[in-house]
C-alpha cells in the first residue's frame, strides 16, 4: 500500500514493559537482550521490503497498546497491525492487542487478519 501511494513506511515495534524480572542475573542485561531481539526483528522485517519503498524503523518501549496508541498524527497517518486471530475464548485470556488498539489509538487503525 505504501509503495502504491508513494508514502513512507515506518516499521514500528514495541519492547514490552514486562513486570516479570529474571530470578537470576542482572535485570538490565535482560532488558538489553530483549531490546536487541526486537531490533533484530525490525531488521529482519525490513529485509523483505520491496525496492523503491521509502522506509524507516522505530523501536518503542512500554506497554504495547499504550505505546502504539500514543502515536499522534505527527508520527504517522495510519496504523496497520496484524491480528493473531485467537478467537473469542482465548482473547478473553490474552487481552487482544488489536482490539484494544482499535479502542484507544489516536490514529486510524487497519487490522489485517491472520491468514
Amino acid at each position: 500500500m505504501a509503495l502504491e501511494l508513494k508514502a513512507e513506511l515506518q516499521l514500528v515495534t514495541v519492547v514490552p514493559d514486562t513486570r516479570v524480572t529474571p530470578a537470576m542475573g542482572e535485570p538490565s542485561v535482560y532488558r538489553d537482550e530483549a531490546r536487541e531481539s526486537f531490533e533484530g526483528a525490525l531488521k529482519e522485517a525490513s529485509g523483505h521490503l520491496p525496492e523503491g519503498l521509502v522506509w524507516s524503523t522505530r523501536l518503542l518501549g512500554g506497554p504495547v497498546v499504550d505505546a502504539l496508541a500514543d502515536l499522534r498524527p505527527q508520527d504517522a497517518d495510519v496504523l496497520v497491525c496484524g491480528s493473531r486471530g485467537y478467537g473469542p475464548a482465548r482473547r478473553v485470556l490474552l487481552g487482544g492487542v488489536s482490539s484494544r488498539l482499535l479502542r484507544h489509538a489516536r490514529l486510524p487503525v487497519i487490522v489485517v487478519p491472520r491468514r
